[in-house]
């Protein structure tokens, strides 16, 4: 007999081919049941539900695997990027079954066999995911709304709970998540920009009970819209210490008074994040303030002004318009610079002190100019009302455009013979906030227009954890990428490690960087070309380290490893072949760190931030994180970067310290050595990931 759950998952599915009222659902699921081979008892069972279907010869029993694995098959076939809301919506009308054939209930993966810390909160028995969901009702002067109404005050009245006849609710539920046994405190913030560009926010406090079938308690928001408006396009985040809980938008018209309600006034309400998978991380690091970048509201407008910061101040946007210039402007003046201070030590006959040069025209040109770009964007955020809210920042970045906060310069405008500050060294060699001379003189606003000196940790990079999660890399987005739960906290131990390489890197630098990596992991391995690279991921690495050429044929991009000569099939990777098989093949959790640092980004390409477009395509095939460069570097330089980075990832002793801090370290310290490429490195991927320990019995093979 099939299995149950399997026939049960299935009803619903074939119901929505006649009855859904979203055109888009409906044709999904008729693709997806049309592609399922019912053999006669299956067929026979369903007639029960009404539904005659021919059955299909020599099929397999149909079982609940079967199901799952075809519908996400099938759906993520149908369905590309932009349709996520389609694909949401079919799992949510499959029920009570839609988070566990989702697949986002993590199951036992080849990496949970690696020495993986498993949390107790694990269901063993598979329990059914919650359907709560974000609810609210729109209230204008004690009645209940389907719209808003222009020149009126409203109270937008929030909860999270098992859905509700005639509520509005989240087109998604919350899947199933261990919480604490006195509940969750969550942050309700609301934010809307009205067509004046007159900002609306209002911020409150509930509480999550810990029991699955109950309700939270209600979160009053109030809204007044303004005489002349049409339509309210209103954000609501949940924040569950600073990090997004859930992140939804409410789309709703506005009618002038007198006009009445019809059926066809539908208000929704979509999600937009859910980060719950998070919430048992409750020892890590609070996170300061959520940032984020939204598309644009209409087609004129400025992209900038769609990043929305939420912190415990309230919510506002802020506007960051400068920051493509400036990548621009350091895309073509880093590689120059650093082949300028490479070629004059060469004349020299000194190849470099393994520190900064704080004397070189070069060096201090490029970072006071770069600082003054920073202080251009920090000036924006200032004069839009922000205010720093701390160390650590989330950052969800939900179009392709890049916001460059790592280049965000906090103290003031250097002169134009500004020197670096007496702390810079004690600064680069530290883990703490703030530069150890610069934070006894906090500046005056009339002095930041010109100061004397440049401090290193002015720059948002070295002085904050900066995390970027990617709006495909979120659970439910239907990308692969690996992200943290309950029950894994923590990456896998660095004992295995695959490695390639352009031979455009000095050999020199390639031989230095390999003997690290074998002193460093204990199985590591080299390929030569990206046949041998897919081949050697049926290892399993935990790292990948690889040092491209990256550039583009025919508005192609692509990523080359190997000796020169060799044929474009061993060479070139291009974005349009990049699949798991070359990055986590079975789909391993959590998945691998991979380190690509390009050693020339293409001149030639118009997009300056390409290469950080392709590290996101990186990690949507599985990957934790992934580690990138905002501009073109020297090869000689990206090789020292990864050796310092592979030191610091395999010789991790403390089980607690996250990626975030272990980025930023590698940073300062690479810098304080002279490489100026440590300013460009941009991490995609939950800072919060814990470093397992590699074994104390553990040695490298040589």
């Amino acid at each position: 007999m099939p299995d149950r759950l399997g026939l049960d998952a299935l009803a619903p599915l074939l119901g929505l081919v006649d009855t859904d009222p979203d055109p888009q659902v409906r044709r999904v699921a008729l693709a997806v049941a049309a592609r399922f081979p019912l053999d006669a008892q299956a067929c026979a069972e369903l007639a029960t539900y009404g539904r005659t279907v021919a059955p299909s010869p020599a099929v397999q029993s149909l079982d609940a695997g079967s199901v799952a694995a075809r519908i996400r098959a099938e759906v993520e076939v149908i369905l590309d990027t932009r349709d996520v809301d389609a694909r949401l919506a079919l799992l949510s009308r499959l029920g009570q079954y839609g988070d566990q054939l989702s697949g986002r209930k993590a199951g036992a993966t080849r990496g949970m066999h690696r020495g993986v810390r498993e949390s107790a909160h694990e269901d063993p028995g598979g329990a059914l995911p919650e359907e709560r969901r974000v609810q609210l009702r729109i209230v204008q002067q004690g009645h209940r709304r389907r719209t808003f109404l222009a020149g009126a005050a409203h109270v937008i009245r929030c909860w999270i709970g098992p859905l509700e006849d005639d509520e509005i609710a989240a087109n998604q539920p919350i899947p199933d998540v261990a919480l604490p046994a006195e509940g969750l405190r969550l942050q309700a913030q609301l934010y809307w920009r009205d067509g004046l560009g007159n900002e609306h926010s209002d911020s409150q406090f509930l509480l999550l009970p810990a029991a699955r079938d109950a309700r939270s308690g209600d979160c009053d928001l109030h809204l007044t819209v303004p005489e002349g408006e049409s339509f309210v396009a209103a954000d609501i985040v949940f924040r569950y210490r600073g990090r997004i809980f859930e992140a939804v938008r409410l789309d709703a018209a506005v009618l002038v008074a007198g006009e009445t309600e019809t059926a066809d006034h539908q208000v929704r309400l979509r999600v937009q994040a859910s980060r719950r998978e998070v919430l048992d991380i409750v020892n890590s690091p609070a996170v300061d303030g959520t940032l984020v970048l939204d598309a644009p509201r209409s087609p004129s407008a400025d992209p900038g002004a769609s990043l929305l910061l939420f912190d415990a101040h309230g919510a506002h946007a802020v506007d960051l318009g400068g920051s493509a210039t400036a990548l621009r402007w350091l895309n073509d003046t880093l590689h120059l610079t650093e082949t300028a201070v490479v070629r004059r030590q060469a004349r020299s006959g000194s190849p470099g002190t393994e520190e900064l040069d704080a004397d070189d025209p070069d060096v201090l040109g490029l970072l006071r100019t770069l600082a003054r770009h920073g202080a251009n964007l920090w000036n924006q955020l200032r004069d839009n009302g922000f205010r720093d809210p701390g160390e650590r920042l989330q950052l969800l970045n939900r179009t392709r455009d890049h916001v460059p906060l790592e280049f965000v310069y906090d103290r003031g405008v250097p002169a134009e013979d500004a020197r670096l500050c007496d702390g810079w060294r004690e600064a680069l060699q530290s883990d703490t906030a703030t530069c150890p001379v610069c934070s006894r003189t906090p500046l005056t606003q009339d002095q930041r227009d010109n100061v004397a000196t440049l401090c290193p940790l002015g720059f948002w990079s070295l002085q904050k954890v900066i995390e970027r999660i990617d709006p495909d890399a979120l659970p439910g987005s239907g990308s692969g990428a690996s992200v943290p739960t309950a029950a894994r906290r923590s990456l896998r131990p660095i004992d295995s490690a695959l490695f390639a390489c352009s031979d455009k890197v000095p050999e020199a630098e390639r031989t230095r960087l390999w003997e690290t990596l074998t002193q460093c992991v204990p199985r590591a391995a080299r390929a030569a070309d990206w046949p041998q690279w897919k081949a050697a991921m049926q290892a399993d690495p935990a790292l990948l380290l690889v040092l491209p050429h990256h550039d583009t044929d025919q508005g192609l991009d692509y990523l080359e490893i190997g000796a020169d000569g060799l044929a474009h099939a061993q060479a070139r990777l291009g974005r349009e072949q990049l699949s798991p098989s070359y990055i986590n093949p079975d789909a391993t959790e959590p998945g691998p760190i991979v380190l690509m640092l390009g050693c020339q980004t293409a001149t030639d390409t118009e997009n300056p931030t390409g290469y950080t477009d392709l590290t996101r395509r990186v990690q949507q095939q599985h990957a934790a994180i992934v580690l990138g460069t905002l501009a073109k570097v020297l090869g000689r330089h990206a090789a020292p970067v990864a050796q310092e980075l592979v030191r610091q990832l395999a010789t991790v002793r403390d089980g607690d310290t996250d990626f975030g801090t272990v980025m930023r370290r590698v940073r300062r310290r690479m810098l304080g050595r002279g490489y100026l490429m440590a300013l460009c490195l941009v991490a995609l991927g939950d800072a919060q990931w814990r470093l397992a320990p590699l074994q104390a019995d553990t040695t490298p093979a040589h």
